[in-house]
């Protein structure tokens, strides 16, 4: 086994200078916000699709932490909402109702349109000012990713 060379973490300069240089490389316009997600054209998909073999699917999950740590100082709460299964309906239909609290944006757990919620010098990931983000609207994440996420 061969050991790994870590790479040093950046000063902040260093960070600045790299995000604005990935900033600068999105090649839709500052109005775009599908990113990368541009690049799965029709024929992209199809060529991918031609490329399945095996059949198997590949899971994407993380777990949703549930246990405070350092890097988690606010975890998830799983909590069953209602009924009970011994409160159930007899006769007709119950759903054993749970709720999930999660931020799911931080250290511990993420989702999808994580880059969309990431905050450098007030203004959001493709520019948005920080302040557009409330939490009654929230951030304009998944704006144009209906045609690519199925």
């Amino acid at each position: 086994m061969t050991a790994r060379t870590r790479t040093p973490p950046l000063d902040a300069a260093e960070f600045g200078d790299l995000y604005q240089r990935l900033r600068r490389a999105a090649a839709w316009g500052p109005a775009d916000r599908r990113g990368a997600l541009n690049h799965l054209t029709p024929a992209e998909v199809l060529a991918a699709a031609g490329e399945v073999r095996l059949g198997r699917t590949v899971s994407l999950e993380a777990p949703i932490e549930s246990r405070l740590t350092a890097d988690n100082p606010d975890p998830s709460v799983h909590e069953m909402t209602g009924p009970p299964g011994n409160q159930a309906d007899p006769e007709g239909l119950s759903f054993a109702q749970d709720r999930l609290a999660i931020n799911v944006h931080g250290n511990a757990d993420s989702h999808i349109d994580a880059l969309c919620h990431v905050m450098y010098r007030r203004a959001l990931y493709k520019s948005p000012a920080a302040a557009s983000c409330s939490t009654s609207r929230g951030c304009a994440g998944f704006a144009g990713w209906s045609r690519a996420i199925t």
